[in-house]
């Protein structure tokens, strides 16, 4: 990416980043959450933000809430599926911030409230 398009592309990452909930800490800090403290695993996404998981298990995919399905590629980067039904036998990453007992339950129907 050229470097004069970073900042177009940094308010775009941002946004996705948010979006998603690859609100992770970035290294050189601790694996911590900030709401609760627990540490777990950070992978960094392409988009260059970082999501703190659960821990380094994968899980069936299909047990996964939409939209909390983290994949890895054979580098360690992770994507986030949206809310792609996920392949057979495919297994994804738990965001720790799913299970932070720091952060209140939403409900899926709010998401993306007022858009559309």
């Amino acid at each position: 990416m050229p470097v004069d398009n970073a900042p177009v592309w940094e308010a775009v990452d941002r946004a996705q980043a948010l979006e998603e909930g690859a609100d992770g800490p970035a290294p050189p800090a601790r694996p911590a959450c900030p709401r609760c403290g627990h540490v777990g695993e950070r992978r960094a996404t392409y988009y260059g933000a970082y999501v703190l998981f659960e821990d380094a298990e994968t899980y069936p995919a299909h047990l996964v809430p939409v939209g909390h399905r983290w994949y890895a590629d054979p580098g360690g980067r992770v994507w986030n599926g949206g809310t792609d039904e996920p392949v057979p036998k495919a297994r994804s990453f738990v965001a720790h911030r799913l299970r932070c007992p720091a952060l209140a339950l939403v409900e899926p129907a709010t998401r993306g409230a007022g858009q559309g």
